[in-house]
């Protein structure tokens, strides 16, 4: 009999316990749900559950679906939904709530290479909450991204440093 090491068996309970709680359905509901006890298992001696994140792939490899939850308490459950174009690029995301309505979206406007030009996020009722621009220069390696308030006034400007597999080695964030 082959015995589980403390991570397996955790993640495998965990699992479970997202399965049957139906964070691992096809629906956008999610469930806020006990966390196991991990005490003694390579979890550093005062530090206790905050949140955990379960992901979900389609068939094709992409993210469909993040179900964020929190121990009790802390915060409000909720639920990342994505959808892809033809290419295979996010274009929209779906933010649902605790209680299964959508509070927000956000709609990508994208370049021919799939990189993100411009990011709006909408409240549910389709009014818009603001939006980003997104700004690439290769030479340098870098990604300028601005925000927006609906009136399009500039309130907060990041510049990223990249290395050349796009990994990000600095991140300023400047604003008003």
């Amino acid at each position: 009999m082959k015995l589980l090491k403390p991570k397996q068996t955790f993640f495998m309970a965990f699992f479970a316990a997202a399965l049957l709680s139906g964070c691992l359905s096809t629906s956008p509901v999610v469930t806020q749900t006990e966390f196991p006890d991990i005490s003694g298992k390579d979890i550093p001696s005062g530090f206790a559950a905050y949140n955990r994140v379960v992901y979900e792939y389609n068939a094709k490899g992409q993210l469909e679906r993040e179900v964020v939850l929190f121990e009790k308490g802390i915060g409000e459950a909720y639920t990342n939904v994505y959808e892809y174009n033809e290419a295979g690029f996010v274009i929209k995301k779906l933010i649902y709530n605790s209680k299964h309505n959508l509070d927000d979206y956000e709609i990508y406007e994208l370049d021919a290479a799939g990189k993100k030009t411009r990011e709006k996020e909408f409240r549910a009722d389709g009014s818009l909450k603001n939006y980003k621009t997104y700004e690439y220069n290769d030479m340098e390696r870098t990604v300028i991204k601005k925000f927006f308030d609906p009136k399009g006034i500039l309130y907060r400007y990041s510049i990223k440093k990249i290395d050349e597999t796009g990994r990000i080695l600095e991140d300023s964030d400047y604003r008003k």
